[in-house]
């Protein structure tokens, strides 16, 4: 058993205006697409393997709520914080945490049409060694398991 590719999935509030964030803001290539009677739907894919797919409530019925603040995130790892957030500003993203620095790395964030919080992160120091071995064992682990 692998893990193929990491989705992030949730309900949009306003379809049109997240697929636009998506796609001119975050520059994610839109992919696959659906409108069906039990409502839309569409995949959009990062760099990397990073996927969001976003759902929009079926015609005639009440659209989705925006999840309470701060209970839901999504944390995108760039290899640039600063280009990254330069390039985001540039397309008109409002950043809602400025670019900050700590010992695990840099980061900032905005939200997204649906009040979810993006945040932008760039490992840096003890951190990225931290990420690789965790994911070094994690691979040993499912070898081993798989022996």
């Amino acid at each position: 058993m692998s893990v193929l590719e990491f989705c992030v999935s949730y309900n949009a509030v306003d379809f049109e205006q997240t697929s636009a964030f998506y796609t001119d803001v975050l520059n994610f290539t839109p992919s696959v697409s659906w409108n069906r009677a039990d409502g839309r739907g569409a995949f959009f894919v990062g760099e990397g393997n990073g996927v969001v797919e976003i759902f929009a409530a079926a015609k005639g019925e009440l659209p989705y709520k925006a999840p309470p603040p701060d209970s839901f995130m999504i944390v995108i790892v760039v290899d640039d914080v600063d280009t990254y957030h330069d390039f985001v500003v540039g397309n008109g993203a409002e950043i809602r945490w400025p670019i900050e620095e700590y010992e695990w790395g840099r980061w900032f964030g905005v939200l997204d049409p649906n009040n979810v919080g993006i945040y932008f992160m760039q490992r840096l120091g003890e951190n990225v060694a931290i990420a690789r071995a965790a994911l070094r064992k994690a691979v040993m682990v499912r070898q081993e398991n798989d022996a």
